[in-house]
C-alpha cells in the first residue's frame, strides 16, 4: 500500500522549506507510479488498493494545490480546473450508479494523463515557473475525452478496466 505514503507527503506542505516540499511531491509521483506497477507485476491488486490509490493521490493534489493556492502560488482560475476532470468522473459515477446500477471503472490513458500534468504543474510551481499553470486549461478538453471514455465504458456490457499502464 504505497499510497498511503502520500497522505504524510501531503502534509509535509505544511512546511514552506523548498527542498522537503520538492522532495515530498517527487516521493509522492514516483510512489503514485510505483503502487500500481508493484501490485500487478507481483500479484498483489486487490479492491482495497484500488480504492485507496486514486483517493491519496486526490488527497495530496487537492492538499498541495489548496496550500499552494493559499499562499498565492497558485491562481484561482487554474486551481478550478485542475479539479475538473474529478467533478466529470464523480457526476459520470453518480449517474451510471443510478441509473445503470454499475459504476466500476478502472484507469485510462486521460486519467494517467491528467495526473502526470498536475505534478507537472505542482512540481514547477513549487520551483517557481509559474507559467506551466497554464497547463490546466488543457484539463477542459482531456476531461471531456476522459468523460466520453467512462460513458462508453460504462455503457457498454463488459466491465473491465480501461487502461493499464
Amino acid at each position: 500500500m504505497l499510497s498511503l505514503t502520500r497522505i504524510p507527503l501531503a502534509l509535509a506542505f505544511l512546511t514552506t522549506s523548498f527542498e522537503i516540499r520538492m522532495a515530498a511531491i517527487f516521493l509522492a509521483a514516483l510512489s503514485d507510479f510505483f503502487d500500481g506497477w508493484v501490485a500487478r507485476r507481483f500479484g498483489l491488486v486487490s479492491r482495497l488498493g484500488a480504492i485507496m490509490d486514486p483517493l491519496t493521490d486526490k488527497f495530496f493534489i487537492l492538499f498541495v494545490s489548496t496550500v499552494l493556492l493559499l499562499e498565492k502560488d497558485f491562481h484561482p482560475l487554474f486551481f478550478a480546473l485542475f479539479f475538473l476532470r474529478d467533478v466529470v468522473l464523480l457526476s459520470l459515477l453518480i449517474y451510471y450508479k443510478k441509473f445503470l446500477k454499475s459504476a466500476e471503472v478502472g484507469s485510462n490513458f486521460y486519467g494517467k494523463l491528467i495526473t502526470f500534468l498536475q505534478f507537472i504543474v505542482l512540481i514547477t510551481t513549487i520551483w517557481g515557473v509559474d507559467y506551466f499553470q497554464y497547463l490546466t486549461l488543457l484539463f477542459p478538453y482531456l476531461s471531456f475525452k476522459y468523460g466520453q471514455m467512462i460513458r462508453r465504458h460504462l455503457s457498454s456490457s463488459e466491465q473491465k478496466p480501461l487502461f493499464h499502464s
